[in-house]
């Protein structure tokens, strides 16, 4: 339940970070104009500036960075409490003023309690109470964008580094290795695993706009793109998606549909 809680709390979250210049009176209109089943939005917090990564502390509270390279320092929005402005209920800063620290853009929550993020210099490790450094930088310097905990034992984090190789760092940062190299020389930006730990997806912004998926061995599933009709994910593998995407060919011509820029996505009408 606490990952679908974060989960629920990044959807809601990203109000935040596209507010980042409003007032709350102004956002009346949501942001999104679909969510799936089972996530809400609505405006949680707000600040007057482009805000980033978002991690948790023990108490639920939100750290959010600015999105820098490195030194970047963490706000911290009290999740117990909310405030009348405008109209609007909002969660509002602890301590009104941001926690000197030194935050990249990609910022996670790991079980033992820290922050990590990752900055052009390698990952650091934060205080999840206080935001302060613990430890690090470590590794290869990153592109300070995507970094994510593998969800099961001894709870990895994978981070993109800054030629878009995709490394494996542990908790105490003593020790890392190249996790893939499936897009490496790609702008990768957020990265996330499954629930299950099984497959890691991958935010792209070059070559193209796709999703990557990798499995947990590094290898990969598949790049997927967005256009038109929407985003078509595998579930399995890379043999189950070819399958269900020669599977949606016939029906789109069933249907006198035309293929829209790949074969996977197609437009009708």
């Amino acid at each position: 339940m606490k990952s679908l809680l974060q989960r629920s709390l990044l959807a809601g979250f990203a109000t935040l970070v596209l507010s980042g210049f409003v007032t709350p009176s102004a956002t009346s209109a949501a942001p999104f104009p679909f969510l799936q089943p089972g996530f809400t939005q609505s405006l949680w917090g707000v600040y007057p500036n482009f805000l980033g990564g978002v991690a948790f502390a023990s108490d639920g509270d939100a750290w959010v960075d600015f999105c820098a390279f490195s030194g970047s320092p963490l706000l911290r929005f009290d999740r117990q409490t909310t405030v009348l402005v405008n109209g609007t209920l909002i969660h509002p800063l602890v301590g009104g003023v941001p926690f000197a620290s030194n935050a990249g853009c990609g910022l996670t929550t790991h079980p033992n309690g820290s922050l990590y993020s990752n900055t052009s210099s390698g990952v650091v490790q934060l205080d999840g109470n206080t935001a302060a450094q613990t430890g690090g930088p470590f590794g290869p310097a990153g592109n300070a964008l995507g970094i994510a905990v593998n969800p099961n034992a001894p709870y990895d984090m994978v981070y993109v580094g800054s030629d878009g190789t995709l490394y494996k760092v542990n908790a105490a940062l003593s020790s890392f290795i190249v996790f893939s190299l499936a897009v490496q020389g790609s702008f990768v930006d957020g990265i996330s695993w499954d629930p299950t730990g099984a497959y890691l997806f991958l935010a792209n912004r070059s070559p193209n706009f796709r999703l990557t998926i990798l499995r947990a061995d590094g290898t990969l599933v598949i790049h997927t793109f967005a256009h038109g009709s929407g985003l078509y994910v595998p579930r399995h593998d890379a043999r189950s998606a070819m399958r269900r995407r020669r599977s949606r060919e016939r029906r789109g011509r069933a249907c006198g549909c035309r293929p829209w820029g790949l074969s996977s996505s197609w437009a009708c009408g």
